[in-house]
């Protein structure tokens, strides 16, 4: 009875978000059971699109009982759009790659969207990550209530089936049991869970102690050292008047999430006083990463220059020029707000992915065209290297475009 009045109660607060999480459920099954049906790059479109509708759903409800009056016209713009996005995308042969960024730059900016678009009116971001916080711990803990059930009728399945009935069980049951366990039950538990009324509101300022410890214990100590290592390989190639090697970019850009997430913990306990001298180091911080910052850039620069464009390294330059006015930003305002941070990132992240013309097709173009001006002059009077990277990025078209090249 508990359960039937949680499950009762959460479908009539999110309607649209259990309705599609159904969807998804349901046409997963169907994409499990009958794959053939669809394309791969048309399914996950639909699948990326229903769970896209649920999480957009979840956010206007929580602006809806946040300001205390319904959103109607914005809520269904927006899932005109989201549809009509996932229709152009399959019209226009979105695939791959591409396909998933496009998604992916969708759900994250959603992401953001329940976190700080009911608190559009508030002065300041405590409420807002207070809440972002607690959606955080009830998406962590969702997923396990469906481990042990999962798991318990795994081995059922996988012990049962053969004893009593003849029968091996596949991938295809499985599957079937993951979907139902992991996802629709775990996101009901997830909804019975958020909370509302005043408790939208909660103004203190309290880190979680396990948060507070992993923080101090782990995450600070980790990224001292992994900057120290950097700051010693950006000394060694100094003193050795070399380029830096490419892939050091990338190593910078996870060194960077580091920093955003010291800088936001900074944040916290600079207002709840922990210690004096947060707000020291939560301002001088973005300078001390300038260096490396520029380290990025010559690396970005230099794969470039070896290997031509790609869509990662077009993402790369973008994210280290937004680094650049992140840490300009913070340290000229002392880091007042943090909502810009990931909003800024996010509606960067659409603009350079949702559009028709967008950093996957300006690649694909440009390494196609490449790959064209070389087969016209000849592959037999290339070099071995020569031969090697045009061989490399034909297969690069083919396993990220699916884009199949006429060698011969």
């Amino acid at each position: 009875m508990a359960v039937r009045d949680c499950i009762m109660r959460t479908a009539r607060r999110f309607p649209l978000t259990v309705f599609f999480t159904l969807l998804f459920a349901i046409f997963a099954l169907v994409t499990v059971w009958h794959p053939q049906l669809l394309a791969s790059s048309a399914s996950t479109d639909l699948l990326a699109y229903f769970m896209e509708g649920a999480v957009l759903s979840f956010a206007m409800k929580i602006w809806d009982e946040r300001t205390g009056h319904r959103h109607l016209w914005q809520h269904i713009a927006g899932q005109v759009l989201l549809l009509a996005l996932a229709l152009i995308w399959l019209d226009r042969g979105f695939v791959g790659e591409g396909l998933v960024t496009a998604h992916l730059s969708i759900m994250l900016s959603l992401l953001v969207a329940c976190v700080f678009l009911p608190f559009t009116g508030e002065t300041d971001d405590i409420p807002a990550v207070n809440f972002g916080l607690h959606l955080a711990k009830q998406a962590i803990i969702a997923p396990y209530t469906g481990f042990f059930p999962t798991l318990i009728l795994c081995i059922l399945v996988n012990i049962s089936f053969p004893l009593f009935f003849d029968i091996v069980a596949s991938r295809k049951d499985y599957y079937s049991i993951i979907i139902f366990f992991q996802i629709v039950l775990p996101m009901l538990l997830f909804l019975s869970r958020i909370f509302k009324g005043k408790r939208l509101t909660n103004r203190a300022i309290k880190l979680d102690p396990f948060v507070q410890a992993m923080m101090r214990m782990l995450i600070v100590p980790l990224a001292t050292c992994y900057i120290c290592i950097l700051y010693c390989y950006e000394c060694h190639i100094a003193l050795a008047w070399e380029l830096p090697n490419g892939g050091v970019a990338s190593l910078i850009a996870v060194m960077m999430g580091f920093y955003f997430l010291i800088e936001f913990y900074l944040f916290f306990i600079n207002r709840e006083g922990i210690k004096p001298t947060s707000g020291w180091f939560m301002r001088w911080l973005p300078l001390l990463v300038m260096p490396l910052l520029i380290l990025m850039s010559i690396g970005i620069w230099r794969r470039i220059y070896d290997y031509g464009i790609t869509a990662t390294r077009l993402y790369l330059a973008t994210l280290n020029a937004w680094f650049y006015v992140a840490c300009c930003v913070m340290f000229f305002t002392k880091l007042r707000r943090i909502n810009w941070i990931p909003i800024s990132f996010c509606a960067i992240f659409l603009l350079t992915s949702v559009f028709p013309i967008n950093y996957n097709s300006i690649a694909r173009d440009y390494i196609l065209k490449d790959i064209r001006e070389k087969k016209e002059k000849g592959i037999s009077k290339m070099t071995n290297a020569e031969r090697e990277d045009w061989s490399n990025r034909v297969n690069y078209m083919e396993e990220y475009y699916q884009i199949k090249v006429y060698t011969k």
